[in-house]
C-alpha cells in the first residue's frame, strides 16, 4: 500500500475534515495568557453592543485603538455574537483561517512537486510548534500569514507557463494583499517583495507589468482603503504612522537579526533537521530547478526583510512557515526515493528527528516538575502519546520507510496538539481566570489599576473596561467619586506601581508566575 495512500475526492475531504476538528480540539482550554490575544479578544468584546462607528474605530480599554487595522477585532467580534463572549468562540474564525492557509500551502505544493510532498508540506506545517501554537490563538498572525501566502501562491499561478487566465489570478493576488493590509499591515509589503524578487530570479520582469495591468493594485486598494479613509476623516492616522515608525525603529521589541536562527529552527520542529537540508539543497540546485527557485525566493522575500527591520519576535517569522512547509515536503518527497541513493543523509536525519522526538517526550515529567514544582496527569498524559507515536514509528522503520514517516507526520500533528494545548499551558502555576476569579471574591467593583502596568488579559476575564489611573491625584479624585472602586496596583519585572493615597487599605495580594497583583479599596 502505498503511503500516504493514493489521493482520493472521499479520502482528501476525511483528511482536510481531520484536520479541521484536530485544530478545534482543546481551542478553549488555554487561558487568554498573552497580552497580543488580549488585545484583539477585549477589543473585539467592547464592540459589541456598539454602532457601525465604534466597529470602524475600535477601543480597547475604553481608549481607541488604532495600532493594528480592525479584521482581526470584527472576526473576533462576529464570532462572540455567535458563540458568546469567551476565548472559545473568538479563536473560531482565527483556526478557520488557520485551516485555510494549511489548504493553500497543499494546493501550492502539489501544483510544484506533486501529491505527496504536498501531503508532507501540510503534514509538516500541521505539525510545526509555531503553527501548533500561533494558528490557535486570536492574533493577527494567523491572518497576515494566510492572506500573504495566498497572494503568492496566486503570483505563481500568474507566472506558470500556459496558466489562464493569468489576469484572474494576479487580480486575486491583489484582492489577498488588500485583506493582509486589513489584517496586520505591514506584512502585506512581503507578496509585493516577493514578486520582484520571483520576476527577477525568473528573469522576467513583464510578471511584474501584467500584476500592474491586471489592476490587482487597485483592487488591493479597494479592499483596504475604505477603512484608511475613515479613520484619516475622523481621528486622523497619526497613531498608525506612531506604529509603523516603532516597527522600523525597533524601540520595544529590539534584537539581532541572528535570533531568528533559533527561532527558526524551534518553529519548525519536530522537522527541524529535514527542513534545514530541504534550504540547503533546493539551494544547491537553484539553477536546474525553477520550482525550487521559486520556492526558496518565497522564503528569502520574508526573512531577508525581517531581518531589516527594527522590532524582532519569535512570532514575527510565521508567515515564513508556508514556504519552509514547502521546502520540507519536496525534502521528504526526495528522501521516500529509495533509488536515488544520495537521499541518504536525509533518512539519517529523520531518523534522528523521532528518537530526538522520543527522548523529548520522555523529558515532560521532568521538566513540569522542575517550573512548577510537582507532577500533573496531563505531564504523563503528553508523555505517553508522544512517546509511543515515536515510538511506533522506530518499529515501522523496520518495513517500508514511507509508512513510518506517514506514522511520524500523523503523530506529531497529533503529539504538538497536546504539548501546545495542554501541556504547555499547564507550565503556569496561575492564570488571568483564577486571577479574575480572586479579583471578584474581593467586591463586586468597579474597578481600576494604578500605575505604569496593566493586564489585558485579566480586563478581557473581568468582561468590564477597567480605566488606568497613573498618579496619586487622579486616584484620589476616582475614589471620591465612586467610594466603592476598587484599585488594582500591578507589579511586573521589578516596576512597583507608585505608593497609593492615604485612605485607602490593602483587601488582598496575588500571587503570579511573574507579577504580582495588590488590591486596595477605601478603609472602612
Amino acid at each position: 500500500m502505498a503511503w500516504p495512500p493514493p489521493e482520493r475526492p472521499r479520502l482528501r475531504a476525511l483528511a482536510w475534515l481531520g484536520a479541521l476538528l484536530l485544530m478545534l480540539t482543546m481551542l478553549a482550554g488555554p487561558p487568554v495568557q498573552r497580552t497580543q490575544e488580549a488585545r484583539v479578544l477585549e477589543t473585539a468584546r467592547e464592540m459589541l453592543g456598539h454602532g457601525w462607528h465604534d466597529w470602524l474605530i475600535p477601543h480597547l480599554n475604553g481608549r481607541i485603538r488604532l495600532e493594528k487595522p480592525p479584521l482581526a477585532y470584527w472576526l473576533a467580534a462576529a464570532a462572540f455574537k455567535i458563540g458568546g463572549v469567551n476565548e472559545g468562540a473568538g479563536r473560531v474564525p482565527f483556526v478557520l483561517v488557520g485551516w485555510a492557509t494549511l489548504i493553500i500551502t497543499w494546493s501550492t505544493a502539489r501544483r510544484l512537486f506533486g501529491g505527496r510532498a504536498a501531503f508532507y508540506a501540510a503534514a509538516g506545517l500541521l505539525s510545526s510548534m509555531m503553527f501548533a501554537r500561533h494558528a490557535r490563538l486570536a492574533e493577527t498572525d494567523i491572518l497576515a500569514t494566510c492572506f500573504v501566502t495566498a497572494a503568492i501562491a496566486c503570483i505563481f499561478r500568474g507566472g506558470e507557463e500556459g496558466s489562464s487566465p493569468l489576469w484572474l489570478w494576479l487580480s486575486l493576488s491583489g484582492v489577498m494583499i488588500g485583506l493582509a493590509i486589513l489584517a496586520k499591515g505591514p506584512p502585506a509589503v512581503f507578496a509585493l517583495i516577493f514578486l520582484l524578487a520571483f520576476a527577477g530570479a525568473t528573469k522576467d520582469w513583464r510578471m511584474v507589468l501584467r500584476w500592474f495591468t491586471s489592476g490587482a493594485p487597485l483592487l488591493a486598494a479597494a479592499v483596504s482603503g475604505p477603512w484608511f479613509l475613515y479613520v484619516k476623516s475622523t481621528i486622523g492616522l497619526r497613531t498608525m504612522q506612531d506604529e509603523v515608525e516603532i516597527g522600523v525603529r525597533g524601540m520595544e521589541h529590539t534584537g539581532t537579526f541572528l535570533q531568528y536562527i533559533p527561532d527558526t529552527l524551534r518553529g519548525v520542529a519536530p522537522w527541524t533537521a529535514l527542513t534545514i537540508l530541504g534550504i540547503v539543497l533546493a539551494i544547491r540546485r537553484w539553477r536546474e530547478d525553477a520550482r525550487l527557485r521559486g520556492a526558496v525566493v518565497w522564503f528569502g522575500a520574508i526573512i531577508v526583510p525581517l531581518c531589516f527591520g527594527g522590532q524582532r519576535q519569535f512570532h514575527y517569522l510565521f508567515p515564513a512557515m508556508p514556504a519552509l512547509a514547502v521546502l520540507t515536503g519536496w525534502m521528504i518527497d526526495r528522501m521516500l526515493e529509495r533509488d536515488v541513493p544520495q537521499w541518504e543523509l536525509a533518512r539519517m536525519l529523520f531518523v534522528a528527528s523521532v528518537i530526538v522526538m522520543l527522548t523529548s517526550a520522555l523529558a515532560l515529567p521532568v521538566t513540569g516538575w522542575k517550573v512548577r514544582g510537582g507532577v500533573l496527569p496531563v505531564d504523563w498524559l503528553a508523555m505517553a502519546l508522544c512517546a509511543m507515536s515515536a515510538a511506533t514509528s522506530l518499529l515501522l522503520l523496520r518495513g517500508p520507510l514511507a509508512r513510518a514517516t506517514f506514522a511520524f507526520a500523523i503523530a506529531a500533528a497529533v503529539g504538538m496538539t497536546v504539548l501546545t494545548q495542554a501541556w504547555m499551558p499547564s507550565l503556569r502555576r496561575s492564570n488571568p481566570r483564577d486571577i479574575a476569579a480572586a479579583v471578584r471574591a474581593v467586591g463586586p467593583g468597579p474597578y481600576c489599576f494604578y500605575g505604569e502596568k496593566l493586564s489585558l488579559p485579566l480586563v478581557f476575564y473581568m468582561k468590564q473596561v477597567m480605566p488606568q489611573l497613573l498618579t496619586a491625584q487622579e486616584l484620589s479624585a476616582a475614589v471620591q467619586r465612586n467610594p466603592d472602586l476598587i484599585v488594582i496596583a500591578q507589579s511586573k519585572s521589578g516596576v512597583s506601581p507608585p505608593p497609593v493615597p492615604q485612605g485607602l487599605e490593602r483587601a488582598a495580594e496575588i500571587n503570579s508566575d511573574d507579577q504580582t497583583f495588590e488590591l486596595y479599596r477605601v478603609r472602612r
